[in-house]
């Protein structure tokens, strides 16, 4: 390829040649609130319009105090991205994660309470290599890569098992397991990935407060991946039943039912 050809691809390309602008590794986060297309179409626009309002600036004090980066919004689903400054991107987006949820809990049971209903947080944490370009103050930064769709496929994830902040196993290995509250729930065949994902879940301190039922979930989850579906089927049924664990009532239902694929 002659140098004018290749002048003329790099002003077409969509992440120009910065010094920002480079594959490296990062971590993506991805948020939304379960249920609020719906409520949108119905609540008083004025009272979304507040609420989006204020919603979005708890997300960005928030993530901006771990590091975190805006990258893109609709509506309600927002995307950051941590590792564009810090090495430790990893473990400060599932801090991020857990501060988010508590906050916008609080945001809820406030002022809003009175006008609308409580909404689910579902977040996705992916972490991967990825273009990333930074387009300088107030313009944000853009970001490719499959840790961006990975961590938006994790996000859509949450209403399946009942949790509400989904990790990919490279997250995990960066952020480190000690740090948190931190529990394999599947193992899944996604569309798009060469091989089987393992997929974590981020316990938050608010919904679980007791987490001692945990080694009693591990071993009814190693006997569901070992295929004695009827002997997790009971440990699975306890925990559902006493402790109430929603993870434990989407693998019941797996027990009793055919086996399927819900990364597809």
């Amino acid at each position: 390829m002659d140098q004018t050809s290749n002048s003329a691809l790099k002003r077409n390309s969509p992440f120009p040649e910065t010094p920002e602008s480079q594959r490296r590794e990062l971590t993506v986060l991805s948020l939304s609130l379960r249920g609020f297309a719906r409520l949108a179409e119905t609540a008083p626009a004025t009272d979304i319009v507040e609420f989006l309002s204020t919603y979005l600036g708890q997300l960005e004090a928030t993530s901006t105090t771990h590091g975190g980066r805006f990258v893109r919004s609709l509506g309600d689903t927002v995307s950051w991205v941590h590792g564009t400054v810090r090495a430790d991107h990893a473990t400060r987006a599932c801090h991020t994660a857990i501060e988010l949820t508590h906050r916008i809990r609080l945001l809820q049971a406030g002022s809003f309470a009175r006008t609308l209903p409580p909404l689910d947080i579902d977040i996705g944490i992916s972490t991967g290599l990825a273009v990333a370009n930074d387009f300088g103050a107030g313009a944000g930064i853009a970001v490719i890569g499959d840790a961006v769709d990975f961590a938006t496929h994790l996000r859509s994830l949450n209403p399946v098992y009942g949790t509400h902040v989904l990790l990919s196993e490279p997250t995990i290995q960066h952020a480190g397991k000690d740090l948190f509250k931190i529990r394999e729930i599947d193992v899944l065949q996604i569309r798009g990935q060469p091989a089987p994902v393992r997929l974590f879940e981020l316990m938050l301190p608010q919904q679980y407060p007791d987490t001692g039922w945990l080694t009693e979930f591990g071993r009814g989850y190693d006997l569901f991946r070992a295929g004695l579906r009827s002997q997790a089927r009971l440990v699975f049924q306890h925990l559902a039943e006493i402790v109430g664990d929603p993870v434990s009532r989407c693998l019941l239902e797996r027990c009793t039912g055919p086996r399927r694929r819900q990364g597809d």
